[in-house]
């Protein structure tokens, strides 16, 4: 069976970033960014395998992939790098003690071109 062409494109060229900011977040409120509504234009490159989260905020942050099992928490003005798992909708938290302004929590989701891993050390 062979693959049709433009899934070739996606399979060796990877997708576009989507990138999601927040609105502003009270403690403890969360939001699910399920990633079909939030971009639409994905859906030809789901599921997308990285998810790239910048914390610009004073408060700490909570991040769920695709269920609420998988916790990572991000600190206060932290960088981390998810990969090498199906996305399909991530949980936002903000776990600290203040309010999270707009925009200052970015999520630049993509999928990675085939063969290309990322490693992270944490």
């Amino acid at each position: 069976m062979s693959i049709p062409l433009k899934n070739k494109e996606i399979v060796k060229e990877g997708s576009l970033d989507y990138v999601f900011q927040n609105a502003q977040m009270l403690t403890g409120t969360s939001v699910w960014i399920e990633l079909v509504s939030q971009f639409p234009a994905c859906r030809q490159f789901l599921p997308l395998d990285r998810a790239e989260v910048l914390n610009n905020s004073a408060q700490d942050i909570t991040v769920y992939p695709n269920t609420t099992a998988d916790a990572i928490l991000i600190p206060a003005y932290m960088t981390k790098i998810l990969s090498n798992r199906a996305l399909w909708r991530v949980r936002l938290t903000n776990s600290g003690a203040g309010t999270i302004a707009a925009a200052e929590v970015t999520i630049n989701f993509r999928r990675l071109p085939k063969g290309m891993a990322v490693s992270i050390v944490s």
